[in-house]
């Protein structure tokens, strides 16, 4: 949701339910670029000794599901 609360920017580190996901898609890579592809995936992440000015944790379980009627959140009924 990083787009959607205003960053340029939204990186999401790749984990094995968004590789399950995206395979055999038909803009995935196939054969060993998919290989290539998953290698470089897996190796975005923030360093290990990254500090962020502000962590915030959400429990999705606790969020209601909203339907947006326009291109932001801020545009969901109440």
């Amino acid at each position: 949701m990083s787009i959607e609360a205003g960053a340029r920017v939204g990186l999401v580190a790749v984990d094995d339910t968004t590789v399950n996901y995206v395979e055999g898609r038909p803009y995935a890579p196939k054969g060993e670029q998919w290989t290539q592809a998953i290698e470089t995936w897996k190796g975005l992440v923030s360093d290990a000794d990254a500090v962020f000015d502000t962590v915030v944790e959400l429990d999705a379980a606790q969020i209601k599901p909203q339907v947006s009627w326009g291109t932001s959140p801020e545009m969901v009924p109440t």
